[in-house]
């Protein structure tokens, strides 16, 4: 049992991770998006999905990074 719950636990963050690796590195949901399109039917619903939320999750970091270049360009000066 508690084997099982260790496993589950253990492969949620690794794809996590591996969510939050590919969404900087396709800069999106691009690379989600082009796994859709070559799987198709079935798969290509979630895959959308999917790369909705990178497109969300890139756009937030992105911002809040933009925010923070800026206040820091603002205390050097």
């Amino acid at each position: 049992m508690f084997k099982l719950l260790f496993k589950l636990i253990f492969y949620s963050i690794v794809l996590a991770i591996a969510f939050v690796i590919i969404t900087f590195w396709g800069e999106g949901g691009d690379k989600f998006r082009v796994i859709g399109e070559k799987t198709g039917g079935f798969i290509s619903k979630y895959t959308d999905e999917l790369a909705k939320m990178a497109d969300d999750f890139y756009d937030l970091i992105s911002d809040k990074k933009k925010r923070l270049g800026k206040g820091r360009k603002l205390v050097d000066e």
